[in-house]
């Protein structure tokens, strides 16, 4: 390893969030970050010198995690030993991105930790079954965000084939911001552009004149 586990060892924490509160807040991550640094405090084993949080998915492949791959550079740098997580699906819910990062561990001689499972890499007593555990809570995790993505997917359905309204994380040009009332100065834009399209006009410069 890069570094013996111990109170010199240098942590990494992700922590992931999944979405803000309506008011603009979020506490996920913040209990998320407590645990870690209670349980690094607790068994003395060093100090978290990065914390990494993202808003993305951990399931979608599409999804940029800029924090995420911070943590991953910083590893693979030297400037931290080791990642911690309070949970691996924290972390990913992908069995192809674990084993991405495994490699990585592999090659820089880095540390992985949760919390929540206990799962350590850089314990010698499990360094044969430690793989496989993971690839098990990971499949999981990826199971069960593949139910989700199914579930949700079949509600939008059903949702538009009965005309009702697909809310989404942004205002729609038009609606006010809790969808309840039309603007009036963007509904004109939206009759004018409507206008404008069965008249000829290419949609494309519609608002440039």
């Amino acid at each position: 390893m890069r570094a013996i586990p111990g109170e010199s060892f240098r942590w990494g924490a992700i922590k992931r969030r999944s979405a803000y509160n309506a008011n603009g807040t979020e506490e996920s991550t913040a209990r998320q970050e407590d645990a870690i640094f209670a349980y690094v405090e607790q068994h003395r084993m060093g100090r978290i010198v990065a914390v990494y949080s993202d808003i993305a998915s951990a399931f979608d492949e599409r999804a940029k995690r800029p924090e995420f791959d911070n943590a991953l550079d910083d590893l693979r740098a030297g400037r931290i030993d080791g990642i911690i997580v309070w949970k691996l699906d924290r972390l990913t819910r992908r069995r192809n991105q674990m084993r991405r990062i495994l490699t990585l561990l592999e090659d820089c001689g880095g540390r992985l930790f949760s919390v929540v499972e206990g799962v350590d890499t850089a314990d010698p007593a499990k360094r044969e079954i430690t793989e496989l555990v993971l690839n098990v809570y990971i499949g999981i995790a990826q199971g069960e965000s593949e139910a989700i993505s199914e579930r949700v997917r079949l509600m939008q359905l059903h949702r538009a084939r009965k005309g009702l309204v697909q809310r989404g994380s942004e205002r729609p040009f038009g609606h006010s911001a809790d969808w309840s009332e039309l603007v009036p100065a963007e509904l004109a834009l939206l009759h004018e552009a409507g206008q404008r399209v069965l008249k000829g006009e290419a949609a494309l410069y519609l608002f440039r004149s």
